[in-house]
């Protein structure tokens, strides 16, 4: 079995789910690190529909927070 794509499989599911929301424990550098760790794994296997839906979701974290900064 192939943990690595298991866990990156279901983050991105929890991600995606409509009542997600982020636990206070995660800072806007952790959120913009998992969502571009998701990102460069997606696009290496080539499931590039799943990296359209995490690049809308880290455009929406920089929208949330100005002062994000570089990802």
């Amino acid at each position: 079995m192939n943990y690595e794509k298991k866990v990156m499989e279901n983050t991105y599911e929890i991600l995606m789910k409509e009542d997600f929301a982020w636990s206070y424990e995660f800072k806007d550098e952790m959120k913009v690190q998992l969502v571009t760790l998701l990102i460069d794994y997606f696009t290496d296997i080539e499931e590039y529909e799943k990296c359209a839906h995490l690049s809308k979701l880290l455009t929406n974290l920089g929208e949330n927070n100005e002062n994000m900064g570089e990802a």
